[in-house]
């Protein structure tokens, strides 16, 4: 089976029954998900690294990427709150590139995560396999032109970060002397860099954005997850919730920004379903 035809999404509703989390607990849903799926494939496969679920190279230890693609494939961890009352309700697992037969068995394994920081248990339900358009017209798939932020978007606002991800000195530069819209700027470069070719195709285009402080981000809690290595650089940064408007539709998941493997800088669509 070709890559193409690979499904991209697990779908997983959380069971009915158990205690209800606030969407402010996304992120550490996300990180979670993360452990749980990695422990899944860990007993599966008598603990074989794995690319897609830990975002490096089997082989060499360094950030797995697809050829051509700016973004570092890794999965997606994303806890969703679907009917929009503030409460999450499904979890969407987002490979890029697909899941192989091996790793669909171990999302299919995937049913009881742990959440240490918040000394709970989720139950999933048996994950549904799929691509975006077999969730046309959900709000966090789409196709729409207008998105709006779901999670609170997160700016790289480290040099090194940046130079990282594949900007040139002059685009470093660039940030630099409009550090007061930085925000902005962020979410422009991380845009561009969403594309597969860094150059924008027809359904591709911005045409509009708007940045604005993220309302009682407090709540979200917004730390770095546990051994980040930037962690001390990362406490202080500005939660911001953007508005942006493509010129044609396009399909989520949409998640800009950093932390976005653990479901902050996630959109949805502006009306909804």
């Amino acid at each position: 089976m070709s890559s193409a035809e690979l499904p991209t999404v697990a779908r997983y509703e959380m069971a009915r029954g158990a205690r209800r989390l606030r969407v402010e607990r996304t992120a550490a849903v996300g990180e979670a998900l993360a452990r749980a799926a990695y422990g899944v494939w860990g007993r599966l496969t008598g603990g074989r690294p794995s690319e897609l679920l830990g975002g490096h190279d089997a082989a060499t230890g360094r950030p797995a990427r697809v050829e051509g693609q700016w973004e570092r494939e890794h999965l997606r961890y994303l806890a969703l709150d679907e009917d929009g009352d503030g409460w999450l309700d499904h979890v969407v697992l987002m490979a890029g590139r697909g899941f192989a037969p091996e790793e669909q068995r171990a999302m299919w394994e995937l049913r009881r995560v742990l959440v240490t920081a918040l000394d709970t248990t989720i139950n999933l339900t048996p994950p549904s396999f799929g691509r975006p358009e077999d969730w046309r017209d959900w709000p966090t798939f789409g196709p729409a032109c207008e998105w709006v932020s779901a999670t609170p978007f997160i700016a790289y606002d480290t040099w090194p970060e940046f130079r990282r991800r594949g900007l040139t000195e002059e685009e470093v530069a660039t940030l630099r002397s409009n550090a007061v819209a930085l925000g902005r700027l962020a979410l422009e470069v991380e845009l561009r860099g969403w594309l597969a070719s860094r150059k924008a195709t027809a359904d591709r285009i911005v045409r509009e954005t708007q940045v604005e402080p993220y309302p009682q981000a407090a709540a979200w809690a917004l730390g770095p997850p546990r051994g980040d290595r930037n962690a001390r650089d990362k406490r202080s940064r500005r939660a911001l919730r953007v508005r942006v408007v493509f010129e044609q539709p396009v399909w989520g998941p949409l998640a800009l920004g950093d932390l976005t493997r653990y479901g902050l800088g996630l959109f949805r669509t502006a009306n909804g379903r």
